[in-house]
């Protein structure tokens, strides 16, 4: 390779670099797959993996993950990356867990074996057990089995993963206890978060602003989010909605993807208080991110015309 081609790479690499520690995943997509056009270069490699997971493009990068892998078998972060790929293509394709769930869940244990404190696969392996069906290796018992190990590594992580087991089998009471417990010894952000969704996933809209609220009062941007969503859905404070919403919009960056939903969101609140055309731009700057039919059934509802 050439002197003046090997700074061609490393520009790329560096740009890349620049976009995806800024969380601009998708514009450093593009530069990676140019970059390894011109050959197997390891770190690109990794990074595009990386990008991939973080914009749920599956194919793309299932595409480079056997080779990444291979360049970077003791990543723990990559296999957890990699998985969450397979992770999302069996989203779109839940048969695919019939013969995958395998590799899904040898990539997640190899990387708490790589790293014991890995919180996230342990997550990831606590998801798969409490969500998906028995038929095809779903098991709360196993579920519980996982929390219990995340547990003496991480004594909130593995409670918080505990109670969101148990939100998942609708066990009311369960929950309760374990959020009481975190509440009173370790509050903070994703406990407040975790607790408010439980409160949603029941429809106690009120009590879970008043949880969102505590949780975005400590900085935590996806209670923030949550907030001002909780208010649509208890059909209260619209404009204190729209506020939260535009806090949420200043304090992410471009490549957040709940941004889409936010403007979609904050579309809603401004639709209630017949701000249309308010309304409409907040739709329509929704759709340029992420193209969801729901968006554009609420765009088409809106009566023309001005506010």
């Amino acid at each position: 390779m050439t002197l003046v081609m090997c700074l061609i790479l490393l520009n790329g690499l560096d740009e890349a670099r620049g976009f995806i520690e800024n969380e601009q995943m998708a514009k450093a997509i593009p530069i990676l797959e140019q970059v390894l056009a011109e050959g197997e270069e390891p770190e690109a490699l990794r990074l595009l993996v990386k990008a991939c997971s973080a914009t749920r493009n599956f194919d793309l990068g299932l595409a480079y993950s056997e080779a990444a892998l291979k360049a970077y078998p003791e990543d723990s972060s990559l296999c957890v990356q990699v998985a969450e790929l397979y992770l999302a293509k069996f989203s779109k394709n839940p048969m695919g867990w019939m013969t995958g769930k395998g590799t899904y869940i040898d990539l997640l244990e190899k990387a708490i074996r790589l790293e014991p404190h890995h919180v996230d696969s342990y997550r990831n392996l606590i998801g798969f057990y409490s969500n998906a069906p028995s038929m095809v290796g779903g098991s709360t018992k196993e579920a519980l089995a996982w929390c219990d190990k995340l547990f003496a590594v991480d004594e909130v992580s593995g409670r918080l993963a505990r109670a969101n087991v148990y939100v998942t089998k609708n066990d009311e009471p369960m929950w309760r206890e374990q959020f009481e417990h975190l509440l009173a010894h370790e509050p903070n952000g994703d406990v407040y978060y975790g607790y408010g969704m439980a409160l949603t996933s029941i429809d106690k809209h009120g009590e879970a602003i008043k949880v969102f609220d505590q949780g975005a009062r400590l900085n935590h941007v996806p209670s923030l989010y949550q907030s001002a969503r909780s208010r649509l859905l208890a059909e209260v404070e619209f404009e204190q909605a729209v506020t939260l919403f535009d806090q949420f919009l200043n304090t992410t960056s471009a490549g957040n993807p709940y941004r889409s939903g936010a403007f979609w969101r904050k579309g809603q609140a401004l639709a209630a208080l017949q701000r249309y055309e308010e309304a409409r731009q907040c739709y329509q700057d929704s759709l340029a991110l992420d193209n969801d039919d729901r968006v554009k059934k609420d765009l088409d509802r809106l009566p023309s015309g001005g506010n």
